[in-house]
């Protein structure tokens, strides 16, 4: 499994509009894409125009497969002009909840 999230701002004078495009996005993946588990959207609280996505895909090859689609192309495209900065990190899972924790140094 791997985690992907990402930062995304966009001019604050498109916001809303952002937001249901991201809205519809984040559907499009889960929908289309059965290597992508989960693709959750936030928004700060202190600065509504910066967005948390955090996805969670099968492995590497899904993620790799959702760069690859038309939809997330289109996405790019239609928020081209909106996105003033993105940034984005990969995560590997470091421990599950139900996994045994030894409290030993």
């Amino acid at each position: 499994m791997i985690v992907h999230t990402a930062h995304l701002e966009c001019r604050p004078e498109v916001i809303e509009p952002f937001r249901l495009r991201l809205a519809l996005h984040a559907r499009n993946s889960m929908e289309r894409e059965p290597g992508c588990l989960s693709f959750r959207t936030f928004q700060s609280a202190e600065n509504p125009a910066l967005f948390l996505l955090v996805e969670t895909y099968v492995d590497r090859g899904a993620f790799a497969a959702h760069r690859a689609t038309s939809h997330l192309a289109e996405f790019r495209a239609d928020t081209e002009e909106m996105v003033i900065s993105r940034d984005w990190w990969f995560w590997n899972e470091s421990i599950a909840a139900d996994e045994e924790v030894s409290q030993e140094s």
